[in-house]
């Protein structure tokens, strides 16, 4: 996949282009080419982050979870001292084909005016929590590599820096087409451009917390709770210090990221936390009711349109 984008980079010249480089490893099945298979040994990896007391009076969908094959499998030791080594194998691979990018870029000097975000889909847990595979809502999970390379002069004040608002993956796309200078189309995408940070490294009105929703109709977890598909969903709401987790049919969850980091203590049944959940709750519900359903006409569209019915000539109400 290299070669090729390395390829296709080298065969435009001067013109425009876009590409969409998307590596599908680190993934399984976790097995690496030489050398990277066995470039790692497990003392040379993070201990996975779990807790015995997890597993006491564990959440229903966590629970379940972790009757997944893939999850029973991650638990046993040798599993973890096995895998992680590959996967971090995995991961410098990674690095060192995107290594080769930069290289072409620079060779190029396409290092100028080329608009670059490195980013991922999601995290794995590897053992972390009990889990294995990729869904719930926990931090390993939920917060990705986000990597902003703007070539635009303006964002020399901030190259180099760790940004702390939030960004979420939904910001890729308006990000791309204010770069290109091409219409956000607000009515229909959710999320925000990131080059008023890239250029003026703050912003007065950026969202405070961040949104991630799930539905695992299609998990064997459904089947072990006994829900249909349309009943299997859970929303996250998560700031600086808060996550709160709100799934159809069961109880909340709610996790102090600033005295329990690692998310080993649930508080969504304590009743000295029923403020917090209400506050999270309605940050969530004022989102849900925030997204774009006018995906059809634009907001000038409708503010020419407005009370404009008798130039229609429709006179409805008249006496």
């Amino acid at each position: 996949m290299t070669d090729r984008a390395i390829q296709y980079i080298e065969t435009q010249g001067d013109a425009p282009w876009a590409l969409h480089l998307s590596f599908v490893k680190p993934h399984w099945p976790y097995v690496a080419p030489k050398p990277y298979h066995s470039l790692y040994t497990a003392d040379q990896c993070l201990p996975p982050t779990r807790s015995a007391r997890e597993l006491e009076h564990a959440h229903p969908l966590v629970a379940a979870y972790r009757q997944h094959v893939e999850s029973v499998n991650f638990s046993r030791d040798e599993v973890v001292h096995t895998v992680r080594p590959v996967y971090q194998g995995l991961v410098q691979q990674i690095d060192d084909e995107l290594g080769r990018l930069w290289e072409t870029l620079d060779r190029l000097g396409r290092w100028r005016d080329t608009l670059i975000i490195f980013t991922s889909d999601h995290g794995d847990f590897l053992g972390d929590y009990w889990l294995g595979e990729k869904e719930l809502f926990h931090d390993v999970i939920q917060r990705v590599p986000f990597i902003l390379y703007d070539p635009d002069p303006a964002a020399d004040p901030t190259r180099g820096s760790c940004d702390p608002h939030f960004v979420s993956a939904v910001d890729v796309v308006p990000t791309v087409l204010d770069a290109l200078g091409l219409p956000i189309q607000n009515h229909r995408l959710e999320g925000t451009s990131l080059l008023p940070l890239s250029r003026r490294g703050s912003s007065e009105q950026w969202r405070s917390f961040v949104v991630s929703e799930l539905d695992y109709g299609f998990r064997r977890a459904r089947l072990l709770l006994g829900r249909t598909p349309d009943e299997s969903r859970g929303w996250m709401v998560r700031d600086t210090r808060w996550k709160y987790i709100h799934w159809l049919g069961y109880r909340s969850q709610l996790f102090d990221l600033e005295n329990d980091p690692d998310e080993f203590i649930d508080l969504g049944q304590d009743a000295a936390y029923t403020n917090v959940r209400s506050l999270m709750h309605d940050r969530l519900t004022d989102w849900l009711s925030q997204l774009k359903r006018r995906v059809t006409m634009g907001s000038e569209q409708v503010q020419s349109k407005t009370d404009t019915h008798k130039q229609a000539g429709v006179p409805f109400g008249q006496w």
